[in-house]
Formats: C-alpha cells, sequence, structure tokens
C-alpha cells in the first residue's frame, strides 16, 4: 500500500434474505465441522451461521460478545440492523457494534477505543456502532478476525433458525451430535408491532472502519 492509500474496506456480501433466529449455541471449545454440517441438515432447520460466543470485558463492563462473520451473520439480526450495510462494513473493518442498551449510560460512546476481551491483559477496539442485536443475552458483536486478537473461542457457537422445527425435539438432537457441555438456548421470540423500528435504526461513526470522522483543519490552523 502507498504512503497516504486509504486501507481497503473488507467486502461485505448484500443481504438478500432474512432469518428469525431460534437458538443459540455455544460450547467451551471449537464445534466439529462434522457436527455443525449435521445440524445444518436436521429437518426444520432454516438457516445457521457459526459464531464466536463468550462472556467477555468490554470496557469496564462484562457483557455476552460474539465474533460473527458479517456477510452471513448480518441475516439473523433485526430487520433494520440486518439492512445496514454500513454498519457491517464497519464490523467487518474491526469495529465493534453494541447494543443500544449497553450505549445508553454514555460510558461506551461511538468513536471511543476501549479495552475488551477475556484475558487479563485484553486488546482494544473501537466502538464503531449503536445496533439492536435481537439475540438474548448478546449485548456486542466484532468480525471473527477481530473475535481472535480479542481472545474468544474459534468457531464455538451457532445461531439457528428453525421456525418450522418442534424446538424442544431440535434441542434434543442438537444435544446428541454437538460435543458434551455444549449449550443450547431458546431464544425469545422478537417483538412485533411496538412501534420501535424507528428507535432501532443502527447509529455509526462516520468511517467504515469504526473510525469517527474528523473535520478537515480550518485555513486559519493549517
Amino acid at each position: 500500500m502507498s504512503v497516504g492509500e486509504a486501507p481497503r474496506t473488507p467486502a461485505v456480501a448484500p443481504l438478500t434474505r432474512r432469518y428469525t433466529p431460534h437458538l443459540l449455541v455455544a460450547g467451551t471449545s471449537s464445534l466439529p465441522p462434522q457436527a455443525v454440517e449435521r445440524a445444518r441438515r436436521l429437518k426444520g432447520v432454516a438457516g445457521v451461521t457459526v459464531v464466536d460466543a463468550a462472556r467477555a470485558m468490554v470496557g469496564d463492563r462484562r457483557m455476552g460478545l460474539l465474533g460473527v462473520d458479517p456477510s452471513g451473520f448480518r441475516a439473523f439480526a433485526p430487520e433494520p440492523t440486518a439492512g445496514s450495510d454500513q454498519l457491517w462494513q464497519t464490523v467487518a473493518s474491526g469495529g465493534l457494534a453494541v447494543s443500544f442498551e449497553q450505549g445508553r449510560d454514555g460510558a461506551l460512546p461511538l468513536g471511543a477505543v476501549v479495552p475488551a476481551g477475556r484475558s487479563a491483559n485484553p486488546a482494544r477496539v473501537r466502538v464503531g456502532a449503536y445496533a439492536s442485536m435481537g439475540i438474548g443475552d448478546i449485548d456486542a458483536v466484532v468480525s471473527r478476525g477481530q473475535a481472535r486478537a480479542l481472545g474468544l473461542p474459534d468457531g464455538n457457537g451457532l445461531v439457528i433458525s428453525a421456525p418450522k422445527a418442534d424446538t424442544a425435539a431440535l434441542v434434543k438432537r442438537l444435544k446428541k451430535i454437538l460435543p458434551r457441555g455444549t449449550r443450547v438456548a431458546t431464544l425469545a421470540a422478537p417483538k412485533r408491532g411496538d412501534g420501535t423500528r424507528r428507535k432501532s435504526l443502527p447509529r455509526v461513526t462516520g468511517r467504515p472502519d469504526g473510525a469517527a470522522a474528523t473535520a478537515p483543519p480550518s485555513p486559519a490552523t493549517r
């Protein structure tokens, strides 16, 4: 890259369809690829995306954090979140997207760089967006590449959409094919018709990489 050339924004696939998330799977280590493929083929399963799932520190608080593939995971997000190309480009570029609830008190302002991760020596990540997550106790997402830097487990989780499945029966089948100790949580049905669509539109910093945009210096200060 030549001097002064802007870094290339990672490509994020456009949103082509949406899935309602019904189950969140979380193991203690990477899920075997064969088990993931078997989960995809279970009767009633419409969509599956692999995630890195952990309870981790972000700033001075512990929260549910996912490492995701922005191109695939966006389909499982609430409609306003799923449709924001800028949001997912921010995540793909290394930014952190946090829930509106976590951003409400001002402790995680947009554009701020905060410590994050599971280790005693956490990495640092820029708060790039506020958005509705729509998945249980998940408060924030980063890209899977950023999740490696933050010390999250690699591919230890799944988000599953199964709108026509018997949920209890599907959970039992999943537990038979996934490693012992893997947790399978049923997600609450999303609320409809509550008039919050406008409020839940994502708020994103001015640059795709999650950095807060800065105004150019005035002629008097150059």
